[in-house]
């Protein structure tokens, strides 16, 4: 999985990080991707820390922004094989300090083929591995959501409202304080509710990224109390608070998570598409 890293700030060659000032030259790009990038666009509109990198200073058509939760997209008006090709010597460079773990996204799709034959080039001298798998986006269905029984939650549990508290001290992987900056960030722009079972967190619905009319969901059960529908009717209480709010729910998750994909159907997701998902880590064997 993905996780929370301080981001290295550096120019690798003729690739160039951009300054924050300057993040705004990707969103003509940005505009024109169709996948679920709602990641790249809090790093773009400054909500939160990231890194954004272009092949030109002035006119650039090709980028690469990465969330400090490590996903990034590999993007552009007029994909750039050259840029794409500096930027997995940077990434996969040995000499580098920090850990070696990427999740990349491409835009457009075919991006990842010319992707895929460069960093299989580079990986005999660097000591990385490459695992490629599917992200599936999903649409939400309001009607069917409707039509969806209020779950019952079990005795003796409850859903109450994130707090700082379980902002700072929640346990796991896809948790809110991977995805915001601050707990002050999250509890202003963001939303979030968990649910209580006899007076122990059990499970976490938050957003992940808010953007204009958008809200990406997330959800965390601490394993002692999974398979018990807790999730389930937590994600409830978060789909019912966007619907009050006028946010249109969002869902994303790997084709090989079944629990989130059977999740998310339940809660009145479509799938739309599956995209190329690429993992570029270091070979602990080697």
């Amino acid at each position: 999985m993905p996780y929370k890293r301080r981001l290295e700030h550096k120019t690798y060659k003729s690739m160039l990080l951009l300054k924050k000032d300057k993040y705004h030259l990707a969103s003509e790009s940005l505009a024109q991707v169709s996948i679920n990038h709602l990641f790249a666009n809090a790093v773009a509109q400054n909500m939160l820390s990231g890194m954004l990198y272009a092949n030109h200073s002035i006119k650039p058509s090709a980028f690469y922004v990465v969330h400090p939760y490590g996903l990034s997209l590999l993007f552009g008006t007029d994909p750039d094989p050259d840029f794409s090709n500096l930027l997995f010597g940077f990434l996969l460079n040995p000499n580098k300090k920090s850990r070696l773990d990427h999740w990349i996204q491409f835009w457009p799709q075919a991006y990842s083929s010319v992707a895929d034959e460069q960093i299989r080039a580079l990986l005999p001298s660097c000591g990385a591995r490459l695992n490629k798998y599917e992200r599936v986006n999903f649409s939400f269905n309001k009607a069917k959501f409707c039509s969806i029984h209020q779950p019952i939650l079990p005795e003796g549990c409850t859903i109450i409202e994130t707090n700082q508290q379980i902002f700072e001290n929640m346990p796991g992987t896809v948790i809110p304080s991977r995805f915001w900056d601050k707990s002050d960030d999250f509890l202003r722009h963001g939303k979030g509710f968990s649910l209580i079972n006899k007076g122990q967190l059990a499970s976490t619905a938050y957003s992940v990224f808010v953007i204009d009319n958008k809200m990406e969901i997330g959800i965390e059960t601490i394993p002692a109390f999974r398979g018990k529908g807790h999730a389930l009717a937590v994600c409830h209480k978060m789909i019912e608070y966007c619907l009050q709010k006028n946010f249109e729910p969002v869902w994303a998750c790997r084709a090989d998570n079944q629990q989130s994909i059977a999740l998310a159907i339940k809660l009145g997701f479509e799938e739309t598409v599956r995209i190329p998902f690429f993992h570029l880590t270091a070979n602990v064997s080697a």
